[in-house]
């Protein structure tokens, strides 16, 4: 069993100073043989969609090709890394 380090987006507050929502983050140690998938966050909001086996999910602020790296999928760093070329991860695989 491995865990890596990450942290989780947790739900937005809105800031009355500048009357805008603002997204805060908690470090969390998540089991890396739990994970069933992950994708790049919708939305255009920074950061990726972890799925579980258990069914359950969260966001956590790094990108999906930093949450490759921490899995040790070194095969998926480079396709999931942001570049303007690549609209998608199925443009990308295509």
């Amino acid at each position: 069993m491995s865990f890596i380090s990450l942290n989780k987006v947790e739900a937005p507050r809105y800031n009355e100073d500048t009357g805008t929502e603002v997204e805060t983050s908690k470090p969390c140690v998540i089991n890396a043989e739990a994970i069933r998938c992950f994708y790049p966050r919708s939305g255009g909001k920074i950061g990726t969609r972890l799925t579980f086996t258990d069914g359950g999910g969260f966001a956590v602020v790094e990108e999906a090709h930093e949450v490759a790296r921490a899995l040790g999928r070194t095969d998926l760093v480079e396709l999931l890394r942001p570049t303007a070329e690549v609209v998608s991860i199925t443009d990308a695989v295509n």
